[in-house]
């Protein structure tokens, strides 16, 4: 039923995709095209709208091709598709003749290139041949479909360099840091030095009050080469900060700190992959720097407006790539890279770093890769212009940094740094490109586009439960917030005495301060892990900031959905504990991504259990009032803390009819806890029944807390575009229970 039901949403999107490609003016002259008799265009229209129609069982296919390649999940490709066809409809008026925005250029370009791109055209023409109505004939008529498919070919690339056109991002430029030792500067001119013991100025922007240096220090000594470690200083007006991509660590004045860090309109955040600091201008523009984890890459991004206003290894930003290797202190063009970094150093080197690193020779692995490079950029994509000079351009700086990494075991590393970095650079042109899927490894048993079936034994201690809290950063949430830390210690013990090895937990955040000038979602960090156990969780914790003004409503759908693609570990159970201050229901939805919908089938078909916390209050019969508190309720029953005036006996009490007779809140949410086998609990004030209140939350969650013992992970592609995430979900979905 449900691929009936996204065939249909299919449907529409590519039929306004078409309408689109016949209203859109793209270039001069593009008029004489469309006007012309038996125009190209709308007969592929009516081909395509007659096979939707004719052909269920070919669009079954399609469906099946597009989320192959975006690997993601059945539910996945159904938010996709709804939300395209929303963008596309909204996307123009009745002429046509409204731009598409940036975001719905890309989604749009992204499903064209990878299910049309001109290396499926073969496939598309055998498709052709199926379509009821088209006077063609196989046998033939070959030089007519060839024809025909040249074309379509036409067209599309012709869509491609519009779409290409308005994706590019020209409010910013960025430089990047590859490998520790080539540099890509704002100009996009590119060189390779040879680190030493030094501290080398990257990016000084003196209106701004920013100095960023790249600090290296050898870290293990061997008789052919030395590893170096690489720290960024950064000096951001009266702070200074210094941040360890490798350790994954940040110090402030020297001080460890976890994140999210918020200072000013200074932030350093945690992505799932990446460390990144942001500063806004005066202007409200935005500096940032990232650094990936997995790669040895970081960005740096300073908006337009800054040109001429740079100096360092990134470049003078104005324009001119030529100037990019002057040394400071004369204007004369250095003779290479390691001269430059020289140039740029603020302690004493060693001299022999003014002369050019001593290359090796290019082997011929090292050469095999640099091609194997160029070449996988070429087949994606596959004489689309405007982008083939990334591919050349990569071969190039490959060439040149290969010969300077002596530790023969780090060309493979040094060869994904360098893919993806050219993906994100491609980014940035409106192309979009994925890294060689020899990068993109969910561990050694799993390949990158692959699914293995994870049968789980919970009884030797070997099951995993992973439980990320999303906290509501409000007052009202103080007493659930305090007790925290105890209830995952609880927690801890509960899933031990499951059989199970123990839990690790997440924090994610929700609605500090103002959605314009601060994260709307903050992942929180424990030893600058977003994964962490119960004897670290305190850490974490400890950088909620409950006092901070918030909005009268923030959407909590969105944080559901972005704790759903936290990175939860292959065939662990996947839990999330929502604590809230409002109902779920209490947001614009003509504003968010996300709907009941959305989430249910989120939770449903990825095995997720949701349990809610809120301060939102019940309605109880008076008989039951006074005996006992309501510490849960669930779809089937209720769970009772026994108040210290006045226990009751388990027994005594007919839960299952209490249950019935309680009036829950009308929250969404609540809904959706249920319905996932979860539970909600209604927040109690009473501090005496503190540990009581632990114990059974501990309890209740734990229950659903056990793996679902058959798991199919999937190795897919992560947010960012360049790293793989493995992706479980239950081999059978759960028969959707009854909600009352």
């Amino acid at each position: 039923m449900r691929n009936i039901f996204l065939i249909q949403k299919l449907k529409i999107v590519l039929f306004l995709l078409l309408s689109i490609l016949s209203s859109v003016k793209p270039f001069p002259n593009h008029h004489q095209h469309l006007d012309q008799e038996n125009s190209f265009l709308d007969d592929v229209s009516d081909y395509v709208q007659s096979w939707l129609v004719d052909t269920l069982e070919m669009a079954e296919n399609f469906i099946h091709e597009t989320s192959n390649y975006f690997h993601q999940s059945q539910s996945r490709s159904e938010m996709m598709v709804d939300k395209i066809a929303i963008k596309v409809v909204e996307s123009h008026d009745d002429d046509g003749n409204q731009r598409l925005s940036e975001e719905q250029s890309d989604q749009i370009s992204v499903g064209l290139r990878k299910k049309f791109q001109p290396n499926k055209v073969e496939k598309i023409g055998n498709t052709f041949r199926k379509i009821p109505g088209i006077p063609v004939s196989v046998d033939s008529n070959q030089d007519t479909v060839l024809e025909l498919e040249k074309d379509f070919d036409e067209h599309l690339s012709e869509l491609q360099s519009l779409l290409s056109s308005q994706t590019r991002n020209p409010k910013r430029s960025l430089a990047l840091l590859i490998s520790k030792q080539q540099i890509v500067t704002f100009d996009q001119s590119s060189f390779e030095f040879k680190p030493s013991n030094c501290s080398h100025m990257f990016l000084e922007i003196l209106s701004h009050r920013l100095f960023i240096s790249l600090e290296y220090s050898i870290q293990s000594p061997t008789a052919n080469t030395n590893v170096y470690d690489m720290s960024l200083e950064i000096k951001l007006r009266e702070l200074i900060i210094k941040i360890n991509p490798n350790r994954r660590e940040v110090k402030i004045f020297n001080h460890h700190i976890e994140m999210p860090f918020i200072y000013g309109s200074t932030m350093i955040i945690r992505t799932s992959n990446s460390i990144m600091l942001t500063d806004s201008t005066i202007q409200g523009e935005t500096i940032s720097l990232e650094c990936h984890l997995n790669y040895d890459l970081c960005l740096f991004s300073v908006p337009q407006s800054y040109q001429n206003k740079t100096r360092g290894m990134a470049g003078y930003f104005d324009g001119n790539s030529a100037n990019d290797l002057e040394l400071p202190w004369n204007r004369k063009i250095a003779r290479n890279g390691g001269e430059l970094s020289y140039g740029w150093t603020k302690n004493q080197c060693i001299s022999s770093h003014k002369n050019p690193p001593s290359p090796g020779k290019l082997t011929s692995k090292a050469l095999n890769l640099c091609e194997n490079l160029r070449d996988h950029f070429y087949i994606q994509l596959n004489s689309y212009a405007p982008g083939l000079d990334v591919a050349e351009k990569y071969f190039k700086m490959c060439s040149k940094l290969m010969p300077l990494i002596r530790n023969r075991g780090k060309l493979e590393k040094t060869f994904c740094n360098l893919a993806a970095s050219a993906v994100i650079m491609a980014k940035e042109q409106g192309i979009e490109l994925t890294p060689p899927t020899q990068c993109l490894m969910c561990g050694k048993d799993l390949k990158f586009g692959s699914r293995s079936k994870v049968i789980v034994a919970t009884k030797d201690g070997s099951g995993n439960a992973d439980i990320v809290f999303v906290v509501h950063e409000k007052l009202c949430l103080a007493y659930a917030v305090d007790n925290l830390i105890g209830l995952a210690k609880q927690l801890e013990e509960e899933v031990v005495r499951q059989g199970m090895d123990k839990p690790l937990y997440g924090l994610i955040s929700f609605g500090r301060g103002k959605k314009d000038d601060l994260p709307y979602l903050n992942l929180h960090t424990a030893n600058g892990n977003i994964m962490f156990d119960s004897d670290s969780i305190g850490r974490a914790v400890d950088g909620l900031d409950l006092s901070r003004s918030t909005p009268e409503t923030v959407n909590i759908l969105e944080a559901i959905a972005r704790a759903s693609q936290y990175p939860f570990r292959k065939g662990s159970s996947k839990t999330i504990v929502l604590m809230s201050c409002q109902s779920c229901d209490n947001f614009d939805a003509k504003q968010s991504r996300f709907d009941y919908n959305d989430i249910r089938s989120i939770l449903l078909t990825e095995g997720i259990v949701l349990h809610v916390i809120s301060d939102q209050q019940i309605s109880v019969p008076r008989r039951f009032r006074g005996s006992s508190v309501i510490a849960g309720i669930d779809l089937n029953t209720t769970y009772l803390l026994d108040s210290p005036e006045n226990k009751v006996g388990k027994s005594t009490i007919d839960r299952q009819s209490l249950k019935r007779q309680i009036i829950l809140p009308k929250d969404i949410c609540v809904i959706l806890s249920h319905l996932s086998d979860g539970c909600y609990f209604p927040i109690s004030l009473d501090q005496s029944l503190d540990k009581n209140w632990q114990r059974v939350l501990a309890q209740r969650i734990s229950i659903s807390a056990v793996p679902k013992p058959c798991q199919q992970c999937d190795c897919a592609l992560s947010d960012d575009s360049i790293q793989s995430q493995i992706f479980c979900r239950p081999c059978s979905l759960p028969k959707t229970p009854q909600y009352n």
